[in-house]
């Protein structure tokens, strides 16, 4: 599964977006939910790897996003606007060109009809909406969007720590402002267990942005990691 999204299996290399990935493209797998009939959304999807692997794989895939301000022009770039242009140009593999299309879109109101997708996903992205009230909107639209018997996958941060931040999420939080915000039933709870190596060496940022294994972040002592839900909409 690794290697068909273009990521190593070394755990000195393991970071966490290749874990989102793996984990979404699995639990899908379980579930059932790729066939060449399903209906996709990236919410603030950028323009990722998974897009392009699961236009492959399902029957059409929209990615959504804003394509400006800082994921547009720092970091990894991972929300270039020229996506909107020229899909190819940030494809990593083949893919079947007709079944992706990017549009700019706002997550917290999503510009589709009610029970329009038959996926719906955000990795690494929700907790950059603007603080938890923000967050649970957007639940609240993908809920929306997502058709009965549908699944809506969701990645981001978990704040491991005593700490506060405003725009991670406490295991309380999460319970609320996603979990419960977004009326769907959580099909597994997720389970937390981290390698105590991974805790005892996070990676220090912004500094060890590009440092690996890249599985615990701190954030001036908020110490945080990937945690990932499926839910279904019944």
């Amino acid at each position: 599964m690794l290697d068909e999204l273009g990521l190593s299996s070394s755990l000195e290399l393991m970071h966490r977006k290749g874990f989102e990935w793996a984990q979404t493209v699995y639990g899908l797998r379980v579930l059932g939910m790729l066939h060449g009939h399903a209906r996709c959304l990236g919410v603030g999807s950028g323009h990722e790897a998974i897009l392009y692997w699961l236009a492959n794989h399902v029957g059409d895939v929209t990615a959504t996003d804003l394509y400006e301000g800082e994921w547009a022009l720092q970091g990894a770039l991972e929300g270039d606007p020229d996506v909107l242009l020229d899909p190819s140009k940030y494809a990593p593999f083949d893919y079947r060109q007709d079944r992706l299309r990017f549009l700019r879109m706002d997550g917290r109101h999503l510009e589709f009809d009610d029970d329009s997708f038959d996926i719906v996903f955000s990795l690494g992205s929700i907790e950059h909406f603007g603080g938890n009230q923000a967050a649970a909107q957007a639940m609240r639209e993908k809920a929306r969007v997502c058709r009965p018997h549908g699944v809506v996958v969701v990645a981001t941060e978990l704040i491991l720590n005593d700490r506060q931040h405003a725009e991670f999420f406490t295991i309380d939080e999460l319970r609320e402002h996603i979990v419960a915000a977004s009326g769907m039933k959580l099909i597994q709870p997720p389970r937390f267990e981290i390698p105590g190596y991974a805790l005892r060496h996070p990676c220090i940022m912004p500094e060890e942005t590009h440092r690996t294994p890249h599985l615990i972040l701190d954030f001036e002592g908020v110490v945080t990691t990937s945690v990932i839900f499926f839910l279904r909409h019944e």
